[in-house]
């Protein structure tokens, strides 16, 4: 018998996901069989993954499997988060956790932190911080207190890289770039501030990846990321 987790449920050999109508049967070092009805696909995967490491079978499945499918139902492989001021699509791989603002104890509609993880590969970790100090500052100002926030609390030694923008129709998001190193691990980051028209509520946000891509690149791809954003005006 298996404690069910996040949002699998289990019985009679078989795994489910919550939301869709997959279900499947895990074996040790992820080997899995995935059945998707709806996507009329049984998906097999072999490996020799150890228990310590990054186990990927999921991010695979819905990152790249069946988001090359054109004919799935809306909401098949994204959920909606809304919370805290904003609403963001995320990939039903992400993992999704919240945390008191940095030198706070608590999180609050004023102050705190939500995170979406993608562990595969690339890691991407997209974080929405926000704070009511914020309210009042410019978009630089609120970027350069956010960046000397992160510097200070970051486990990482980071370099600060070139500042770039990122155009969305109408909207243009000044960009601080910056890389970090750890026992061997390599990261690169964005860190952005996305401002609400209405309330003039601010968000910081930083999008973190493993992959040593040109900075063009990790701009494109926070624009997809972005795409789903949008701020929950006057609730």
């Amino acid at each position: 018998h298996y404690q069910p987790f996040s949002n699998h449920g289990y019985g009679y050999q078989w795994w489910t996901i919550e939301g869709t109508d997959i279900f499947y049967a895990s074996g040790h070092y992820d080997q899995a069989i995935y059945v998707a009805p709806e996507a009329d696909m049984v998906v097999v995967f072999t490996a020799d993954v150890p228990d310590e490491a990054i186990h990927p079978l999921e991010g695979f499945l819905f990152h790249y499997i069946l988001a090359a499918c054109t004919d799935l139902p809306e909401g098949y492989i994204d959920n909606q988060y809304s919370g805290y001021g904003f609403s963001f699509d995320h990939g039903r791989e992400y993992f999704i956790t919240h945390e008191p603002f940095p030198g706070l104890d608590e999180l609050t509609e004023q102050s705190g932190i939500t995170q979406f993880s993608f562990a595969n590969y690339p890691i991407e970790i997209f974080t929405v911080m926000w704070h009511d100090g914020y309210a009042g500052l410019d978009v630089e100002e609120t970027l350069s207190s956010a960046t000397d926030l992160l510097g200070e609390h970051s486990s990482f030694q980071t370099t600060w890289g070139e500042r770039t923008e990122l155009s969305m129709g109408e909207r243009t998001i000044p960009l601080q770039a910056v890389t970090g190193e750890t026992e061997g691990w390599f990261l690169s980051a964005l860190i952005g501030v996305w401002t609400c028209d209405a309330s003039e509520q601010a968000f910081v946000f930083t999008f973190v990846t493993d992959a040593m891509n040109p900075i063009e690149d990790l701009v494109a791809r926070l624009g997809e990321v972005l795409e789903s954003f949008s701020c929950l005006e006057g609730e």
